[in-house]
């Protein structure tokens, strides 16, 4: 084995001499680099208390676990900076003056303003987009026009004075002319009640706090919001801002991932109207959507499956409009042209993107929906090239750059390629029928030239034009073109930035062909040598295959693995005199799981406890799947301790939720334990968990049985 790993690791080194590409190092990344001390530096930070959203979950007096968008976003800092937190639980008010105080360092989701800025110190990237709407409850009515704010005449508005959004409300009131009555409270909990109480109209919040029956019916404004820092902790600062620095370079988007980990399931229940909810009954519940197979980062087909932006915009409208039974049904086009012709002939309900153009829709009887977004529009030549677009033009046939083309360079000769690498290819070719140039939009662009040897020579400018992105519709479902406004109005344009950079940046993956194209010769040597490599590891693989065997369900180590952890674990407690522990955790009424609900759904079931399981047991012992149901661990702690643990794993599972085909179920276990006191034989141990087992079994379920007393 250890000639292979030589093997292998010397043709790692040899193949590397083949690579051309240099990685980039953030010039910004190393002036904040700094050298970790070896004590690991306690902070301070302020843990807010808060009520029905998923921001800081779990306090000082909570059973609760710590969860949530900012303890997440802070624990992930903590790789970066070596810290370790010490909270201090309140209100956000309360911990605002702690902070300026100095009894705080660190504390999150602090908006920035010139007057905050002089008393303590914000980092250079924010920790997320926070938007304010005016809320109503859902037996206030439909949603109002957003452009028309008369329904508020008269209506009773409660507002946090203590908030960043007290400025917003009544800079917004005055803007547009809002007559209200305006009720100001110290406390956003006191607001919220006061609303579900019926006692007051409309209530002004951020986005993530709304509860689900809560309905937006304005949008007041938008605010970045911060980790603030008190204003004498400068080195926490630099720590803070270096960290930061690290984690944006390796995840960009991170901000954007964590709001939909958390908050994406916080539905604004809109509320529709009879004609609306007949129209979805006249379609069956199925929406028919025409997509491009191949048009990153807005839709491409993956194994028959359509990803992209089209899918999170429209698993947001389902989420929105609560159309939890409504069927998406993605039918794939190769160019616009054949799509075009479906919306036409009513093959579909609506089709994404389209370029926002009114005389279009008119000429062919079509309606589109309010700009999405921009899409800028690049013309892609060799470098130093003076000329510029002289002659010959390449575009993709059938896409929005041959439509472009025509319209703005109708005098050139346009070449049309089906490939976007034909299109590049015709520019960087020495051919004398070589194109000039080419035009692509900003995204195929950037993903065709990224990282590219072969198209080294090219570069790419950025025109001043740019495309409007929207949804276009057959004129008869404007019904549907109306939802999709309403939904759209509300949704920040960094937000939809966010999701288009997303797949953006999926679309910059280096490919095979890509490789191929840029090191052959490189390739076919790798490959050669890979070759090898796999014809010598396949027979010590085959060893270690048979050697540690793991269920394929769970992945844990299988049953048949008990008898050779249980004799290795149990000399080494002998001689190092420690005791081991043995449970056996069993899912109650998992017979019932079955049979209701799917042997699909049993297997999740399953594959979720054995993953919880695993983790609470973690460095303490191993865990094995014994049966069907059950799991059985030796643990390397005492019995007392092995009881504390199981009774958490316990806890945790009672407490979680376990989602199926829209379906939330409810799991409990029952566990058994002991220990190895008498040295008892594996077979005496199972004899004896069984029995506690069973005992548990009789007595309830969801429970812990220990050992019996002689």
């Amino acid at each position: 084995m250890k000639k292979l790993f030589v093997f292998f690791a010397t043709l790692f080194i040899c193949t590397s001499l083949f690579a051309e590409k240099s990685k980039l190092v953030s010039s910004d990344n190393k002036k904040n680099r700094e050298v970790v001390s070896s004590t690991q530096k306690v902070v301070k930070v302020g843990f807010i208390i808060t009520t029905g959203d998923s921001f800081m979950v779990g306090g000082a007096d909570s059973n609760k676990q710590k969860d949530g968008y900012a303890y997440e976003y802070l624990r992930n800092l903590a790789s970066y900076t070596g810290w370790k937190y010490e909270y201090v639980y309140g209100y956000f008010s309360d911990l605002c003056e702690l902070l300026v105080e100095g009894k705080i360092d660190l504390l999150p989701d602090v908006t920035y303003t010139e007057e905050r800025s002089k008393v303590m110190n914000f980092p250079n990237h924010d920790m997320g987009v926070e938007t304010y709407y005016l809320y109503s409850k859902k037996n206030h009515g439909e949603l109002k026009n957003n452009e028309d704010f008369s329904f508020l005449k008269g209506k009773t508005v409660g507002i946090n004075k203590n908030s960043y959004q007290y400025n917003l409300f009544y800079e917004w009131k005055k803007n547009n002319n809002v007559e209200c009555i305006v009720q100001e409270y110290d406390f956003s909990d006191e607001v919220g009640n006061l609303l579900n109480e019926g006692k007051i109209d409309y209530y002004l919040e951020i986005d993530y706090v709304a509860e689900d029956d809560w309905i937006p019916v304005a949008k007041i404004g938008t605010s970045n919001s911060y980790l603030a820092v008190n204003k004498n902790k400068n080195d926490l600062l630099d720590e803070l801002n270096f960290a930061l620095s690290e984690l944006y370079s390796i995840n960009p988007y991170y901000n954007h991932l964590l709001w939909n980990r958390y908050y994406l399931k916080n539905k604004k229940d809109y509320t529709l109207n009879d004609r609306e909810v007949q129209w979805f009954k006249e379609h069956n519940n199925i929406l028919k959507v025409g997509v491009i197979s191949d048009d990153l980062p807005f839709s491409y087909e993956e194994k028959g499956v359509c990803k992209g932006v089209i899918v999170d915009f429209l698993q947001y409208f389902k989420s929105a409009y609560s159309l939890d039974e409504l069927k998406i049904n993605y039918i794939f086009f190769d160019d616009y042209f054949s799509l075009d012709v479906a919306i036409h002939n009513g093959t579909v309900d609506v089709a994404f993107p389209f370029i926002y153009d009114n005389y279009a829709a008119e000429t062919f009887n079509t309606i589109t929906s309010n700009p999405i977004t921009k899409v800028p529009i690049c013309v892609i030549t060799k470098k130093n090239n003076l000329d510029g677009l002289k002659t010959n033009v390449a575009v993709k046939r059938g896409g929005r750059a041959a439509y472009f083309a025509s319209v703005h360079y109708p005098n050139l000769n346009h070449n049309y390629y089906n490939d976007v690498d034909d299109v590049l290819f015709s520019v960087v070719s020495d051919a004398d029928d070589a194109s000039d140039g080419a035009i692509l939009n900003y995204y195929k662009a950037k993903d065709a030239l990224y990282g590219r040897k072969r198209y080294e020579k090219l570069e790419m400018s950025r025109l001043p034009e740019f495309w409007e992105i929207c949804f276009v519709f057959p004129s008869e479902n404007f019904i549907l073109c109306n939802l999709t406004n309403r939904i759209f109005s509300t949704i920040d344009g960094t937000e939809v930035s966010s999701v288009i950079e997303k797949y953006t940046e999926k679309n910059h993956k280096y490919t095979v062909k890509n490789l191929i194209d840029d090191y052959f010769v490189q390739v076919l040597v790798i490959i050669t040598c890979f070759t090898l490599l796999v014809l010598a590891l396949f027979f010590a693989f085959d060893k270690l295959l048979k050697y540690y065997s793991y269920d394929e369900l769970t992945k844990l180590l299988s049953r048949k693995n008990i008898k050779k952890y249980y004799e290795k674990m149990n000399k080494s407690s002998l001689e190092k005199k420690h005791k081991l522990s043995f449970l056996l955790f069993d899912i109650d009424d998992f017979t019932h799981i079955n049979d209701f609900y799917g042997q699909e759904c049993g297997d999740l079931v399953i594959k979720q406890i054995a993953s919880t399981i695993l983790k609470i047991v973690n460095d303490s012992g191993v865990v094995f799947r014994s049966g069907g149901e059950e799991f059985f661990a030796i643990l390397k702690i005492d019995y007392n301790n092995a009881v504390e643990l199981a009774e958490r794993c316990r806890k945790i599972i009672e407490n979680q939720t376990i989602e199926y085909n829209f379906t939330k179920i409810k799991v409990t276990i029952s566990v058994a334990i002991t220990d190895n006191r008498e040295d008892l034989t594996l077979d005496d141990l199972f004899f004896n968990v069984q029995k506690l087992l069973s005992i548990a079994k009789s007595k309830g379920k969801n429970r812990i049985q220990g050992k019996l007393e002689k």
